[in-house]
Parts: structure tokens; C-alpha cells; sequence
């Protein structure tokens, strides 16, 4: 007996919620029904084939992923020195996920856009993510400072060993009132990870998003709520 099958990624259009902002392009792949959703922000100069090894793992684990392309880079429109652009793009996304999507949603960003997704003001309105993966990640720009509305979501930093980033992770901890994990990895240095660097992130990043999800779910379900 098989089990059903691995859905295929669907071509998606999303328009920033901030006036004359970009449209934002990418892949959807969609678990109907599924509890579990996370949006994949790759790396400026990058697009989000960049992380379409790590897109398709999680699909098969049974969690539905949105994948963009940021503003500048990919299929998406925009200009990609422009920040204030990508945060629009990421605000947009996140909302299309918790009003499109059952369940809960989890965040992975890489390299800087680590940063610029903890600079993103999460609406008022929006359930925020239960967690965030944080891909080799790179200090947030001089000046600039996690967003408060990050404080509350756990977060696991998955960085390059030897690679040297304690002051990026003291920030991100200084910033964060829930717990954040770090795994400092072999074999992940260069632009793709080694097969087993690869093996370990995806382990890493799905138990950790299963796990804050099933935490989430249970206290709604505990709670009454839907």
C-alpha cells in the first residue's frame, strides 16, 4: 500500500501589502490540510533554488513550504537594494500562509536575510511563526536591531563550525525571550552542503519546527480553540 502522493510545487504570485510594492514570486508546495507550513527565504544575490534541496525534504516529511524569490532576484519584481522592499515581501508572505493555510506556520531564512527577516515587523493582526530556522546566518547591518515582535518565537541557529558567529547568536539570544538552539555543523561551508551537512539540517529543522508546532496545536486544542 502507498501512501499519497508528494505534492508537486505550484507557481504563486504575491503582492506586498505596502503600497506600490513589488510582486513577489515563487513555488507552493501544499499539503492539503496540513498542520504545518514554512515560508523559505533565501540569501540575497541567491534565488530560491538555492533552497530547493532543503524544500523538497521537507515536502516529503509532510510539510507544506512557500518558496520566494525576493524582490530583485529570481522571477520577482523589485529592486533588491532596496530592504525595505524584502521586508514588505516577507511580511506578505507570512501573511499569505496564516490566512491561506491550516494549521500553524515556521519561517528558515539564509545568510543575510537571516537579518532582514528579524527586522520585520510581524502584523498585529497575524499569528506569528512558531519558529524560525536561521541558515548560516549573517549579522543584522550595523545600527540595526531584531524587531520586537520576534521576541516570543523560538529559534534555532544552524551555522558553519568554526565559522564564527557568536556575536550574531548573542545578539539574536539577547533579543529573544523564548529559548534558541545553535548547531554548529560540519561540511557546510560552501554554497551547497555536503550530503551529510545536508542530512543534519534537514533533521535539525524539521524536529525542531514539528516539535514548537505540536507545542503550539496542543495548547490551541487544550485552550478550545480550533
Amino acid at each position: 500500500m502507498t501512501g499519497p502522493a508528494v505534492p508537486s510545487p505550484v507557481a504563486v504570485e504575491i503582492v506586498a501589502q505596502t503600497a506600490g510594492g513589488p510582486t513577489v514570486r515563487g513555488l507552493h508546495w501544499e499539503w492539503p490540510g496540513s498542520d504545518l507550513s514554512m515560508v523559505f527565504v533565501h540569501a540575497p544575490g541567491r534565488d530560491l533554488d538555492d533552497l530547493r534541496w532543503l524544500a523538497d525534504l521537507m515536502v516529503t516529511g509532510g510539510i507544506s513550504v512557500l518558496a520566494i524569490d525576493l524582490p530583485g532576484h529570481g522571477l520577482s519584481d523589485g529592486d533588491d537594494l532596496v530592504p525595505e522592499q524584502g521586508i514588505a515581501a516577507i511580511r506578505a508572505a507570512l501573511a499569505t500562509l496564516g490566512r491561506d493555510s491550516a494549521g500553524v506556520t515556521a519561517v528558515l531564512a539564509e545568510g543575510e536575510s537571516a537579518g532582514l527577516l528579524l527586522q520585520t515587523e510581524l502584523a498585529a493582526t497575524d499569528e506569528p511563526p512558531v519558529g524560525v530556522t536561521l541558515l548560516n546566518p549573517w549579522p543584522l547591518p550595523e545600527g540595526q536591531l531584531c524587531h520586537p515582535s520576534w521576541r516570543l518565537v523560538p529559534k534555532l541557529l544552524l551555522v558553519p563550525a568554526g565559522a564564527g558567529h557568536p556575536e550574531f547568536a548573542a545578539r539574536v539570544v539577547d533579543a529573544t525571550n523564548a529559548w534558541t538552539l545553535q548547531a554548529d555543523l560540519h561540511g557546510f561551508a560552501g554554497p551547497r552542503p555536503t550530503e551529510s551537512a545536508a542530512i543534519q539540517i534537514a533533521s535539525l529543522t524539521q524536529k525542531f519546527v514539528l516539535e514548537v508546532a505540536a507545542y503550539e496545536l496542543a495548547g490551541r486544542r487544550a485552550a478550545g480553540s480550533p
